[in-house]
């Protein structure tokens, strides 16, 4: 078991510092393919990178080889409610895609905003929760035209209510 975790720490070690350097250089770069109005998402140069691994606490059949303690567990699933109107998960689309996401507060409880995070899922994690502040209400995400790379994109959302219960949304799509 200790094996298998040292070959994802090599390779995530061995692929960040390479992809940190793309995405510095490649994100000062100004030619950009985007229709003015539309917001880029992701960037190619982030659509590029590697897939992260998967997890290697699951097996091939979705049974899980570990579980820590039940008490190290976060509440996760019990915050708000967190609604894919689009995209969808294993949807595909063309370009730009519309981004429809809606929050839902669970049990007379407030959004917490300060844990709202939107995560790229790659070979290291893209936090690209700054993208959509601007477009982020109390009521969830609207993105009329958002620009991706063609190809398949992960993305993993997390937010929690006022009373410190999460949810994790994970959400996978094609663009093509």
């Amino acid at each position: 078991m200790k094996t298998l975790y040292k070959k994802h720490f090599f390779l995530k070690q061995t692929l960040i510092l390479p992809a940190a350097v793309a995405l510095i250089f490649g994100s000062v770069s100004k030619g950009s393919s985007a229709k003015p109005g539309h917001l880029i998402l992701i960037t190619k140069q982030e659509a590029a990178l590697a897939d992260a691994p998967e997890d290697p606490k699951i097996g091939t059949r979705g049974t899980v080889k570990y579980l820590p303690p039940v008490r190290s567990f976060p509440e996760v699933g019990r915050g708000p409610f967190i609604v894919l109107n689009s995209p969808k998960n294993g949807g595909r689309y063309p370009k730009p895609i519309k981004i429809d996401i809606l929050f839902i507060p669970r049990d007379d409880t407030a959004i917490d905003f300060s844990t709202f995070k939107v995560i790229y899922v790659k070979v290291f994690d893209i936090n690209i929760t700054t993208r959509l502040k601007k477009h982020t209400t109390d009521n969830g995400i609207q993105i009329p035209e958002a620009e991706l790379p063609s190809g398949k994109h992960k993305l993993k959302i997390l937010l929690a209510d006022t009373k410190g219960h999460m949810t994790t949304q994970k959400l996978a799509f094609v663009v093509q």
